[in-house]
């Protein structure tokens, strides 16, 4: 489950400094801020990726035979 928090944390981060790119990007030139909104639907796309990728790790972790 580590993946999990992995993914997470990382596609949290990625909105966050996308956020940021944008908000500099709205007073440099304020045309241009729906072009921006790419890199966090990008870091949301990546966060589902993860989620998916965590269940099917996951999924196939079995307990161990004969103890």
């Amino acid at each position: 489950m580590i993946h999990l928090a992995y993914a997470t944390v990382s596609a949290a981060w990625g909105t966050a400094k996308a956020g940021h790119g944008i908000l500099l990007m709205g007073v440099q030139s304020p045309d241009l801020v729906w072009r921006s909104l790419i890199p966090i639907i990008m870091a949301g796309v990546n966060g589902i990726y993860g989620l998916i990728i965590s269940v099917v790790i996951s999924s196939q972790i079995s307990e161990p035979q004969g103890g």
